[in-house]
């Protein structure tokens, strides 16, 4: 049996490079990526020589988890094979939680030495890492791999058969194509994180090696990496024992990763076989199997790299004109919705929406609530001023008949007053009490004292009912006022005075006068032209214009309701179907398209709608390749994406 072949190597992109150096024997490979962009603040350092240096968090965090699982790997060698042999996952799931135990503490502890405090950040973490290790022994025919991840470091086997991928990323989409840089598990000091775990058995001689992601991430497929790996491998000088790892690692890496662009970390062993040579002729075996399915693959993804080029060009240009595109789609979308009065293009494309319907349904359940709402609060409003308005044109009255018979008694003509219709009434005596009520003063307290006198009851042969009684109080208080002579008591007096019985004839001949209704509406309207009125009569004409104006409000309040719940459910349709409605848009016929817009939108239309064109042209030219290359990839990844068929699999515990 040929001796177990340790490899390793690391190519460093960066003056620091962020992997931690690999570390491999004859039991295990383990690396570990610093995660750069999670770990950009940096730390100061000193050296050996008292120099200070700074270094970021994902350098230091990887040399930290890389020497923690180093130790513990060291220190429990036989525990794991003894756990691997007999498929003990109770005990494989305790030597993780010991792994993970053992690089949490190390992890704080070097927080209180750096003096660190953990970062809370969304994006950025404290000492973040990836970790990948292959734990590999012999045990008769059998190679036993035990591997142990977090993050998107991985674990590979390859044989004769072809190569294996051991590990399953901690991505959202680990079992895709090319990888996923967004990480949903990474280690790192104070935040929670697990540790996954896969035992496998092979029966054939195989290179197994932890990698970090700059290893594979470079290449176009997982094909590509497996004919890059054999093609390297086939061309190494095999023929010397004499530092066949140093020679492998050597041929590896100046063969697959002499352009790679990050740091790039891989350590392994050969274990199994009886010669590299023997193992070198079952690869070029498989090389020729599968070599048709990795050139052409590799042919068509690089077209459609190619091809995707274009179209992130043409997708740029169509996002430098998307916004003015949108807004002025929408502005129509609203004119649509908001009147159903649009342009024949912009309905076409609602109407074919599915949720059109519904939209129609709740615009007029929307108008008819709050239609509803208002329209009581209107009514009741309404009636209220139909009274406050007869109130007001009593008052007119009175108040033009007082004034008729004032200018009367200046032998002035009425005809002077030229702002009310003539209305002429009999020759009539002066008579002063609609201007001096004081004058029934002495009448009032007659009054007053008829209804007190002892005998009036015996007069009226019945006994006074309490209502008399209120009217007597009020009489005393009406008395009081009168006496006053206050502005406001003589209006309302002279008010009283023509509205009695006595002038019912005269006031009627206003009512039946044809031009009654016209003029009272334009005194209502502006009062302060008509100088025969009272104050009175001008502040009960204020207060029925409050009313108008409030109903005018309410109008206006109603209608701003329903304006505003309206906009808001135009723009929640487009939330919904901004998406389908510019893409109908962008479908248009050209010539179809530019109907109802200005000449200015019609340009900018156009353009997007022929840049959309050339999309969905692209579109189709990347459907075309990817029909060649998902095939082969469904093919290749039943065996590749080994994880499947592992022994046992695991995690350690979430705390």
């Amino acid at each position: 049996m040929f001796p177990v072949i340790p490899f390793e190597f690391q190519i460093g992109k960066k003056a620091a490079c962020e992997d931690a150096p690999p570390v491999v024997n004859q039991s295990y490979a383990l690396v570990c990526d610093g995660m750069g962009g999670a770990g950009t603040s940096l730390v100061q350092l000193v050296n050996e020589a008292g120099e200070m240096y700074t270094r970021t968090n994902a350098y230091i965090g990887s040399r930290i988890v890389s020497n923690s699982a180093n130790e513990y790997l060291d220190s429990c060698l036989d525990e794991i094979k003894s756990a691997v042999l007999n498929c003990d996952d109770s005990k494989l799931r305790s030597i993780v939680n010991g792994l993970k135990g053992k690089i949490v503490s190390d992890l704080n502890a070097a927080l209180v030495k750096y003096n660190i405090e953990v970062s809370r950040s969304i994006t950025i973490r404290t000492f973040p890492t990836t970790l990948a290790i292959a734990v590999y022994f012999q045990q008769v025919d059998t190679n036993y791999v035990l591997t142990i991840w977090t993050g998107d470091s991985r674990v590979y086997a390859l044989t004769g058969k072809g190569l294996f991928l051991l590990t399953q990323d901690d991505t959202p989409d680990p079992d895709a194509m090319t990888t996923d840089s967004k990480l949903i598990n990474r280690i790192s000091a104070g935040r929670p994180f697990t540790i996954n775990y896969a035992l496998y058995t092979f029966n054939e001689p195989i290179f197994t090696f932890a990698c970090s992601d700059g290893c594979f991430d470079g290449f176009l497929s997982p094909l590509n990496f497996e004919w890059l790996l054999i093609r390297s491998i086939l061309d190494i000088n095999t023929e010397s024992e004499e530092n066949i790892g140093k020679v492998m690692s050597q041929g590896i890496a100046k063969s697959m990763y002499s352009r790679v662009i990050d740091d790039t970390t891989l350590a392994g062993a050969f274990i199994g076989g009886s010669s590299l040579e023997k193992m070198k002729k079952d690869l070029e075996k498989r090389l020729l199997a599968f070599e048709p399915d990795a050139l052409t693959i590799t042919d068509h993804i690089d077209k459609r790299n190619g091809i995707n080029s274009k179209r992130s060009d043409i997708k740029r240009i169509i996002a430098l004109n998307s916004g003015r595109i949108e807004d002025t789609i929408y502005k129509h979308v609203f004119s649509a919705l908001k009147t159903k009065d649009g342009d024949d293009v912009t309905l076409s494309i609602l109407k074919s929406l599915p949720s059109y319907a519904s939209y129609l349904e709740a615009k007029k359940d929307i108008e008819t609530t709050i239609k509803s709402r208002y329209d009581k609060r209107v009514e009741e409003l309404q009636d209220d001023i139909a009274k406050t308005r007869a109130l007001c044109t009593e008052m007119i009255i009175s108040d033009h008949m007082k004034w008729k018979r004032v200018l009367d008694e200046r032998e002035q003509s009425f005809i002077i007053l030229g702002q009310f219709p003539f209305i002429g009434r009999e020759i009539r005596k002066p008579n002063h009490l609609y201007v001096s009520p004081e004058r029934t003063l002495q009448m009032l307290y007659t009054y007053i004292g008829l209804l007190e006198h002892p005998d009036y009851q015996l007069l009226v042969s019945d006994s006074i009912p309490s209502e008399l009684e209120v009217a007597v109080r009020q009489l005393e208080k009406m008395t009081i006022l009168l006496r006053k002579r206050e502005k406001q008591v003589i209006e309302a007096w002279s008010q009283a005075y023509f509205s009695t019985r006595c002038h019912r004839e005269e006031r009627e001949k206003y009512y039946k006068n044809r031009d009654y209704e016209t003029k009272i509406d334009d005194i209502l309207a502006d009062p302060q032209k008509y100088e025969f009125l009272t104050s009175l009569t001008c502040a009960k004409i204020s207060n029925y214009t409050s009313k108008l104006n409030e109903i005018a409000n309410i109008q206006r309040s109603r209608e701003n309701d329903i304006r505003d719940q309206i906009t808001e459910l135009i723009d929640s349709f487009w939330r919904k179907n901004k998406t389908a409605i510019i893409e109908s848009f962008m479908n248009l016929n050209i010539d179809a398209a530019v109907s109802g817009f200005t000449s200015d939108e019609a340009v900018m239309l156009n353009t997007q709608i022929a840049n959309y064109t050339k999309l969905n042209a692209i579109n189709a030219q990347i459907k075309e390749e990817t029909s060649f290359i998902e095939p082969i990839w469904d093919r290749y990844k039943r065996n590749f994406q080994y994880y499947n068929y592992a022994k046992l699999r695991g995690v350690s515990d979430d705390n």
